[in-house]
């Protein structure tokens, strides 16, 4: 049925397929004129470079091949509507029409304020700066700040940008940019003053429990602060509500250095184990990073009471960006390697899998320390802004 659609008439030279539709050409001096065929249950399918059309036949979908040398495209004014997929050599090459692949995709950066939505990779502030983009984390500096040089030189290093790795809540970076830092007679015990509730202080993943977790934080001041209280240079805890909430009620945030002999000066391996701290596939061992550097891993282990819903873990923060806006020699790789985005499956005809894009996973940040703009957003917790 399909084939004796181009062939049945003399003056038909030419098939195209155009807008969904199969049409026939007839070419009367210097015009070529559309013939719009009579309707049928032909289906047109355009297929490693070939029109194939298909019909019906007992329950069965029968492919029947049109005359291969009257095959046309239409100019590419008139199929721009997905022309690199339709001429992709490497699709073509495969038996495909269609291509998953993007070679031009931009990378997300979306300002809805007062949220900023963006790919991993543009926490460098030179990659969002090359494309035009605000940083949307800030950077800790001790040259530009007394107070993060104050904690630095006695030894608490929080310049740059550091990285929750292994947190098992969608909560990625945080930044000390603004701290304030009390010591006592000059040194410790210190309490770093956090404004971690700050806009570009603190990011989370794009997902449904990340967007959560950020709108929680719109009930909270942006001004407020939390308190990090250092006894030494390698042993710190942050202070919480969290011990007398029931059902959650934390025992302690501690916070310890990794260092050669962590595992006894924090009491556990569980809260540091100065044996585990490399990036998988590294050439370099725990000991190697802690001699290399020194200051940047802090194992980070929440007890919680008995009678918690809770059991206890830890994770590892660890400096991605350097306080010059540099990006750290090792972790920095690993965290863009961590921030692979999730592969995609376009099935047309036959499903084809693109890879993930190394950074480009989605983070949110608050760009604004606008409360009543907070609340607002954060409308799904009855709160209706000001």
């Amino acid at each position: 049925m399909g084939a004796s659609l181009l062939q049945s008439a003399d003056s038909i030279k030419k098939a195209n397929l155009f807008a969904g539709k199969l049409f026939a050409t007839e070419t009367i001096g210097d015009e070529v004129l559309p013939l719009p065929p009579k309707e049928t249950a032909v289906e047109p399918h355009l297929f490693a470079g070939k029109l194939f059309a298909t019909e019906s036949v007992g329950g069965e979908v029968l492919p029947l091949l049109l005359q291969e040398t009257a095959v046309e495209p239409l100019p590419p004014k008139e199929t721009a509507k997905e022309p690199e997929r339709q001429k992709s050599p490497a699709s073509l090459a495969q038996g495909k029409w269609w291509s998953s692949h993007h070679e031009n995709d931009v990378s997300v950066y979306r300002e809805e304020d007062p949220v900023v939505y963006y790919a991993a990779k543009f926490v460098l502030p030179s990659n969002a700066e090359d494309e035009g983009h605000t940083p949307p984390m800030a950077v800790a500096n001790a040259a530009a700040d007394s107070e993060v040089k104050k904690a630095k030189d006695l030894g608490v290093d929080f310049e740059g940008i550091w990285w929750m790795s292994d947190n098992p809540v969608p909560e990625e970076l945080v930044s000390f940019a603004g701290m304030k830092v009390e010591t006592t007679n000059g040194g410790f015990p210190m309490t770093l003053k956090v404004p971690n509730a700050k806009k570009r202080m603190w990011s989370w993943l794009d997902t449904t429990i990340g967007k959560k977790l950020r709108q929680f934080y719109a009930t909270g001041d942006p001004e407020a602060h939390t308190d990090f209280i250092f006894s030494s240079a390698i042993e710190g805890e942050i202070t919480t509500g969290l011990k007398t909430l029931p059902l959650v009620w934390v025992d302690s945030f501690k916070f310890y250095k990794y260092t050669a002999d962590c595992d006894q000066t924090s009491g556990s391996e569980q809260a540091c184990d100065p044996t585990d701290c490399a990036p998988k596939g590294s050439n370099l061992t725990c000991a190697d990073l802690i001699a290399r550097y020194p200051n940047d891993m802090w194992s980070r282990p929440t007890k919680f009471q008995s009678g918690s819903l809770f059991s206890d873990a830890t994770y590892t923060l660890k400096r991605i960006v350097m306080g010059d806006g540099s990006p750290h020699p090792v972790f920095w790789n690993e965290f863009m390697d961590h921030m692979t985005s999730e592969p995609t499956t376009t099935c047309p005809f036959f499903c084809e899998e693109t890879p993930g894009k190394r950074g480009e996973k989605v983070l949110q940040t608050y760009m604004s320390d606008d409360w009543c703009m907070r609340k607002n957003h954060a409308w799904i917790f009855g709160i209706t802004g000001c």
